[in-house]
């Protein structure tokens, strides 16, 4: 009897484990492992496990549309969001963020950091994810917005909802992104103030990528990378020009992949887990306060201990050390302070002896204490209450102005939704992304795993024989 379904049935103790485990972002086969491991005479397997799962979504559902449990849930947890659908009542964009995370945006209104992502859903709609930097190192999630494509209409909406965030505070003055034509024009037509730099971890690898296909690995292959290299570390203009057309006398055997660096140089999870890392960010606040290394209690930095971040103080004490030793100092260009608002080698070297670094010195991205308000102060100043009054009040401003035809047809769709046969919220329409990169498989489409990006399909370790160790080529 232990293959009939009848004998594979969970208690209603293991059904409430897997529920607490699903929950928890445990994978099925681990869930069935830990079952196993509780009642070794259980003879549930894997389809059990998901069977379980499954009845518990349609319980939580309860005759909802994922998508509108999900909006009950961002409503619920008081999130901030702003959705819009089509005529048919499918969502097109969706944007929201944790009230903790507007919160540390506002705090740490410097920098921000933006990307999509691919095959987080099976609507295929792109993730536009922004993350904040703090004074600690440390990352933070911002926002989140699920877009209906990636062209420049799409953008301009996402960072409209997100400059919103700020309620008319003060934005982050830069910007980075990963070289995304569409996203850079957004940025440039609606954000003209903010400065817009390319993430250049990004653009190594899609230059990596384009190598790949072009040139082998071997001398050659690392002689350009490492002529790439010194033209990203370039301190100046005429370094740059100098490098850069260096590098184009030695590699005009390669157009493709120059023409390519061309163009990139010139052209409830969720909320426990935003709670978690809000959670580390505070107490590495608290911990920063009473703890600081022996070896930073220096005269030099004493007006700092305490006040600024452990981070920046061990940038300064790099700085510090640099005045140490015998090498002379080259010639200052100024990018220490003009990136990171730390004062560099040469201002420490003006100090006084038995003076100090004073903390106006500092950027207040660095302070422990920024006089920044620490939550938005109008966070829920506009409702979706609010715009549909809005709404209403346009309706009747302009329904006098209509023909009768229009008038009509006016009326009829306010009749539907005051008897309530207005059509239920319904899931996206799965959208076309962007084709996959050279060497990508087909894969189901229901399949939500991330697709590989191009430069992890040229960089892929390569496989080995078994007995002798050598590479297989087939």
């Amino acid at each position: 009897m232990s293959g009939h379904p009848t004998s594979c049935r969970l208690s209603e103790a293991a059904a409430q484990s897997v529920k607490q485990l699903a929950f928890a972002g445990v994978a099925p086969r681990q869930i069935l492992s830990t079952l196993r491991a509780e009642d070794p005479s259980l003879f549930a397997i894997s389809k059990t496990v998901y069977n379980a799962k499954a009845k518990q979504r349609f319980e939580v559902l309860a005759g909802r549309s994922p998508i509108q449990a999900l909006l009950d849930e961002l409503q619920g947890s008081n999130y901030r969001f702003n959705v819009e659908c089509n005529s048919c009542g499918n969502v097109q964009r969706l944007f929201f963020a944790h009230p903790d995370s507007i919160a540390m945006a506002i705090r740490y209104s410097n920098v921000l950091l933006m990307d999509c992502t691919y095959k987080t859903n099976r609507f295929r709609m792109p993730l536009l994810v922004v993350i904040g930097r703090t004074g600690h190192n440390m990352s933070f999630f911002v926002a989140f917005a699920f877009l209906e494509g990636e062209n420049s209409a799409e953008y301009i909406w996402a960072l409209t909802q997100l400059k919103n965030l700020f309620d008319g505070g003060h934005f982050p003055a830069v910007l980075v992104i990963d070289a995304d034509l569409a996203l850079e024009n957004a940025m440039s037509a609606f954000l003209p103030e903010c400065r817009h730099l390319f993430c250049i971890w990004h653009i190594n690898k899609n230059v990596l990528a384009k190598r790949k296909k072009f040139i082998r690995d071997g001398e050659y292959g690392e002689r350009f990378m490492n002529a790439w290299a010194a033209i990203c570390r370039a301190s100046t203009p005429t370094e740059f020009d100098t490098l850069w057309e260096k590098m184009r006398a030695d590699f005009k055997d390669v157009p493709a992949v120059l023409d390519y660096a061309t163009c990139t140089l010139f052209g409830k999870r969720l909320a426990a887990y935003l709670r978690i890392k809000l959670a580390k960010l505070k107490a590495a606040k608290a911990k920063e306060h009473i703890r600081v290394p022996h070896m930073l209690r220096i005269t030099l930095f004493a007006n700092l201990v305490g006040r600024i971040t452990h981070f920046a103080l061990n940038l300064l004490d790099g700085r510090r050390q640099q005045l140490n030793g015998n090498a002379k100092l080259p010639e200052c260009t100024g990018v220490f302070r003009k990136t990171l608002g730390l004062p560099c080698a040469h201002d420490l070297a003006k100090i006084p002896a038995g003076a100090g670094v004073l903390l106006t010195d500092v950027h207040p991205h660095w302070h422990l204490d920024n006089p920044v308000v620490s939550e938005p102060a109008t966070m829920s100043n506009i409702t979706h209450t609010d715009i549909f009054f809005c709404h209403l009040r346009t309706i009747e401003a302009e329904y006098l102005k209509w023909p009768p035809a229009k008038q009509a047809v006016a009326s009829a769709r306010i009749a539907e939704l005051a008897i309530g046969q207005m059509p239920l919220l319904a899931n996206p329409l799965p959208v076309q992304p962007k084709g996959r990169p050279v060497g990508a498989k087909n894969k189901t489409k229901s399949s939500t795993k991330r697709e590989l990006s191009a430069f992890e399909h040229v960089t892929k370790r390569a496989r080995l024989c078994g007995e002798c160790g050598a590479v297989i080529t087939h």
